[in-house]
C-alpha cells in the first residue's frame, strides 16, 4: 500500500511539472505571438504610409504627365458642336468665337468645329474663302471633324439600342454621340477645352477669355487637382483638362443612348459607382480633382444674360448653383478657402482685366466705379455690364443701390464718366433700365420720364449706369 501511495505522488508530481512546464511554454507562445502580432502591427502601419506616399506620389506623377503631355500645345481650344452646319450658324459660332481670340492676349488660338454635317464641308470652305480664314487652318488654329465616319455610325446604331430602353428621346441621343464624338476628337491637341453647344445659342461674354484664364490659374493654385470648371449653366461654359478626356468621351458613347450628356458628365464627376453602376468599369479612369462652379455666368445665351448668376440646368447635383453662404471675396464653389482670395478686376473700356490677391480696401478700388460731383459723400457711380440690372451692379462692390439718387446721373456728363470713351452720342429715350449706354450703337440713353427709377429693371442691349452706396 505504500509503494502504490508513493508511485500515485511521484505520478502526480510528475503530471504538476508537465503542466507547469506547458503552461511557461503557453505563457511563452503567447508572449511571442503577441510580440509578433505587435512587429506585424508597425510592419503594417508603415506599409500603409508607404502606400499613402506612394499615392500621393503617383498622383503628383499623373499632374506633372498631363503637363507634360501638354506642354507646348494650345493652351485652350474652344470645341463647338455646330452639328447642322448652315452657313448662318457656321457664321455665327465664328463670329461670336472665332474673333474673340485674335483680339485678346491670351494663347488661345485653338478653335474647332466639331461634327459637321458632311454637306457643311463645301459650306466651310466657301465661307472660309469669303472672309480670309486660310491662316487659321494652315497654321492648325481652326479645324474641323464630320459627322460621317463609321465609328459614328456604330455609336450610333449601340445609342438609339440603349435608348430604346432607357426612352431617351432619339435627339437627345444623337446630341449626346456628338459631344462624345467631339470630346474624343480633341482630346490630343489642347491643354484645356472649352465646350459650347450650338444649340443653346451661346455667346462668349467680353472678356471671358481673361476671366477663364485667371479662374484656371485660381484653380490650379487653391485646389490643386481640380477635373471641371462651370462658367454656365448648360454644356456651353464647361471647362475641362484636355488629358482626362479620351476616358471621359468613352464613356458619354458607350452610354450615349442611357442618359443625356449632362447627366452622364454628372455620373463621371460623381465618381459614385455605387449609385451608378454604369461607372464600374470605368473606375481606374475616373478623375481624382473636384469640380468648381463660378459665380457668375461667362456664356451668353438667349436668356442668360453675362455676369448673371446661374443655375445648373438637366442636373443630377444636388449643389447646382453657386453656394449662398461663400464670401464676397470668394468666385469659385466650393468655397471652402478662407478669404481673402484673389478676385477679377474689371477695367471699364473692356478688353483688359487684371487680378489681385486681397480684398478691395474700398468701393473706389473697383475699377466700374467712379466719382460724380454732383452726388453726395459716399455715394459712387457705377457703370453696370451688358444686360445687368443696378440691384446685382451694386452688390458687386458690396453697395446697395440708391434708387432715389439716379435723377442726379440722368445726364450726358455723368454717362460720358460712366463710358469714358464709349458714347458717340447721347439721347434722351425712354426705359426702365436708363440712363445706360446701346452698347451696339454706342449712344448714351437719358430717361425722359424723372419720375419712373428703377433699381431693378435691365435691357440685353444696354449696359446701365447706377448710384450705389451703403445701405438699402
Amino acid at each position: 500500500a505504500a509503494a502504490a501511495c508513493g508511485l500515485l505522488l511521484l505520478t502526480n508530481a510528475l503530471t504538476l511539472l508537465a503542466l507547469t512546464r506547458l503552461n511557461v511554454k503557453y505563457n511563452q507562445l503567447q508572449h511571442d505571438c503577441q510580440s509578433h502580432m505587435r512587429d506585424q502591427a508597425v510592419v503594417i502601419g508603415k506599409a500603409m504610409e508607404e502606400a499613402q506616399i506612394a499615392e500621393s506620389s503617383i498622383q503628383t506623377c499623373r499632374n506633372q504627365s498631363r503637363i507634360l503631355s501638354t506642354s507646348g500645345s494650345t493652351w485652350l481650344t474652344i470645341a463647338v458642336d455646330s452639328f447642322q452646319g448652315s452657313a448662318g450658324g457656321l457664321r455665327d459660332v465664328l463670329n461670336k468665337v472665332l474673333f474673340e481670340a485674335p483680339r485678346r492676349s491670351l494663347p488661345i488660338t485653338g478653335v474647332h468645329l466639331g461634327n459637321l454635317n458632311p454637306q457643311s464641308r463645301q459650306t466651310v470652305e466657301m465661307w472660309d474663302a469669303e472672309n480670309g480664314l486660310k491662316s487659321w487652318q494652315e497654321s492648325g488654329r481652326l479645324s474641323f471633324s464630320y459627322f460621317s465616319s463609321d465609328n459614328a455610325k456604330e455609336y450610333m446604331h449601340k445609342a438609339e439600342e440603349q435608348a430604346a430602353t432607357s426612352k431617351l428621346a432619339a435627339s437627345e441621343t444623337v446630341r449626346t454621340v456628338r459631344l462624345g464624338m467631339l470630346l474624343k476628337e480633341v482630346q490630343a491637341r489642347c491643354q484645356h477645352v472649352l465646350l459650347l453647344d450650338q444649340s443653346e445659342g451661346p455667346s462668349v461674354c467680353p472678356n471671358a477669355l481673361h476671366v477663364i484664364r485667371y479662374a484656371v490659374a485660381k484653380a490650379d493654385n487653391f485646389w490643386g487637382s481640380w477635373s471641371i470648371l462651370r462658367f454656365s449653366r448648360g454644356v456651353s461654359g464647361m471647362l475641362l483638362p484636355c488629358a482626362e478626356l479620351e476616358h471621359l468621351g468613352g464613356f458619354v458613347l458607350e452610354q450615349a443612348g442611357v442618359a443625356s450628356f449632362e447627366n452622364l458628365v454628372d455620373m463621371w464627376f460623381s465618381k459614385d459607382a455605387g449609385s451608378y453602376p454604369q461607372l464600374k468599369k470605368w473606375q481606374p479612369h475616373l478623375p481624382a480633382g473636384q469640380q468648381l462652379l463660378y459665380r457668375h455666368n461667362l456664356i451668353q445665351t438667349q436668356d442668360l444674360a453675362c455676369a448673371a448668376p446661374f443655375v445648373l440646368a438637366n442636373t443630377l447635383l444636388k449643389d447646382n448653383a453657386f453656394h449662398g453662404d461663400c464670401a464676397q471675396a470668394a468666385d469659385f464653389s466650393p468655397c471652402h478657402v478662407v478669404p481673402p482670395e484673389p478676385f477679377m478686376i474689371f477695367q471699364n473700356a473692356g478688353d483688359k482685366a487684371s487680378h489681385s490677391s486681397s480684398s478691395p480696401s474700398s468701393a473706389k478700388d473697383f475699377a466700374n466705379v467712379h466719382e460724380f460731383d454732383k452726388l453726395p459723400d459716399e455715394r459712387h457711380l457705377v457703370s453696370g455690364e451688358l444686360g445687368v440690372d443696378c440691384e446685382t451692379t451694386c452688390g458687386t462692390v458690396s453697395l446697395g443701390c440708391q434708387e432715389d439718387l439716379l435723377d442726379i446721373i440722368n445726364n450726358c456728363d455723368a454717362l460720358k464718366i460712366a463710358f469714358p470713351g464709349q458714347c458717340k452720342s447721347c439721347s434722351q429715350s425712354e426705359g426702365n433700365d436708363q440712363p445706360a449706354i446701346d452698347v451696339d450703337a454706342g449712344i448714351c440713353l437719358t430717361k425722359a420720364d424723372k419720375k419712373g427709377f428703377t433699381c431693378k429693371a435691365s435691357h440685353p442691349k444696354t449696359r446701365r449706369a447706377c448710384v450705389c452706396g451703403k445701405g438699402d
